[in-house]
């Protein structure tokens, strides 16, 4: 059994007009909802072996909070943002079978939309991620599969879906 760990990086600042988007930080909420993530993720035993992380600044930062969870190893990947959930099934596909859990931290739409396409053979998403998949969520998802090579779009079952805000 393959775990995948679908989430969407914490709340961004909008404080400062002149940065682009990439280099955009993560503001005090994000903070702060990033670092109850990573305590939710791990009183849940929610624990990764890699994780997959875009190289915007605010999921580069949302890391740095959950980086704890047992990781053996991540992989800063700048082409992830902005990329296309084509390149993000090929990242799952393309990882080492020793890992049997896996994190992917973007971006929406991506975030969404990856969820939804892995998980489209079954009727079982939470409609809070259907009408929203919010910023510090987290996806997990099953694989009754050997090999993330063999991970193909439906092929995966959401077994929970949660959002910072259910732990105010």
């Amino acid at each position: 059994m393959l775990t995948l760990y679908v989430m969407r990086h914490a709340k961004s600042s909008w404080d400062q007009d002149n940065i682009s988007d990439f280099e955009r930080p993560l503001s005090k909420r994000g903070q702060h909802n990033a670092k109850l993530m990573a305590k939710v993720m791990k009183e849940k035993k929610m624990f990764f072996d890699i994780a997959y992380v875009s190289g915007a600044k605010r999921t580069v930062e949302t890391f740095r909070y959950i980086k704890d969870l047992n990781l053996k190893k991540k992989k800063i990947k700048k082409d992830h943002y902005l990329t296309s959930i084509k390149s993000l099934l090929k990242s799952i596909q393309t990882t080492k079978d020793k890992y049997k859990s896996v994190l992917i931290l973007n971006h929406e739409p991506l975030v969404s939309k990856l969820t939804h396409q892995l998980c489209s053979k079954f009727k079982n998403s939470p409609k809070d991620m259907i009408d929203k998949f919010s910023t510090g969520a987290v996806a997990i998802i099953q694989f009754e599969k050997e090999s993330w090579e063999k991970i193909r779009y439906g092929d995966g079952k959401l077994e929970g879906f949660i959002k910072p805000k259910y732990y105010y």
